[in-house]
């Protein structure tokens, strides 16, 4: 038997962890960006790496985006929920 009341889990470490992914993603699509440009202007394989790595970043943070589950629901307004029925 539980003691512990039920409580709603707290929204923070999500939105967090919603926030870091997302950073993670701009950061891997930059990389992407700057490899593919330095390949362009030159003939070097940093360019190449940098494509590859980047690449490779964006699937893993798509990754985690779809693993933080679907978004929370919000509950709708009052006035809402009246027209609805």
């Amino acid at each position: 038997m539980n003691a512990l009341p039920e409580t709603a889990p707290d929204p923070a470490p999500l939105a967090r962890r919603v926030r870091d992914t997302r950073r993670f993603l701009a950061g891997a699509a930059v990389v992407t960006v700057a490899g593919i440009t330095l390949v362009v202007q030159d003939e070097t394989g940093l360019g190449r790496w940098l494509v590859v790595f980047g690449m490779i970043a964006l699937v893993v943070g798509l990754h985690r985006f779809g693993r933080l589950g679907p978004d929370p629901e919000e509950p709708s307004p009052p006035a809402a929920r009246d027209e609805a029925d």
